[in-house]
């Protein structure tokens, strides 16, 4: 599923945290089978892969092999329709991450709801005659 083709590596980003952590970005770009020039910023690669595309602050690869599902150029998700294929098991470790993460939210929320809306047990005041 989706396009393969190599895209130019436009530049880099590392950013560290405070609390330890690197993050890497690259931003792409490449012609697609249209002859449409299309461009992504911030594609998220993992530390492994940055090294093997940077040494001494400077890239040492121009191209890198991608997979892409052809979008509207310009769109906001276009850049979530990519796959760095040199990449491909960081990204799948990523994407699992998210999605237990995202059911074990969904887990707190539903029996947080059922607390929130389940009947409380009402003492009744006995009323005078």
């Amino acid at each position: 599923m989706g396009l393969q083709t190599e895209a130019t590596i436009d530049g880099a980003t590392r950013v560290k945290r405070r609390r330890g952590g690197t993050t890497y970005t690259l931003d792409l770009s490449w012609t697609d089978g249209g002859g449409l020039k299309r461009k992504v910023e911030e594609v998220s690669v993992s530390p492994a892969l940055a090294a093997q595309l940077i040494a001494d602050n400077h890239l040492v690869v121009d191209r890198i092999p991608i997979k892409y599902i052809p979008g509207e150029a310009g769109s906001p998700k276009q850049d979530e329709n990519i796959i760095v294929l040199d990449d491909t098991a960081y990204q799948e470790k990523t994407d699992e991450e998210l999605v237990y993460a995202g059911a074990g939210a969904g887990v707190l929320g539903l029996a947080g709801s059922a607390l929130f809306f389940l009947p409380r047990r009402r003492r009744r005041d006995a009323v005078a005659a």
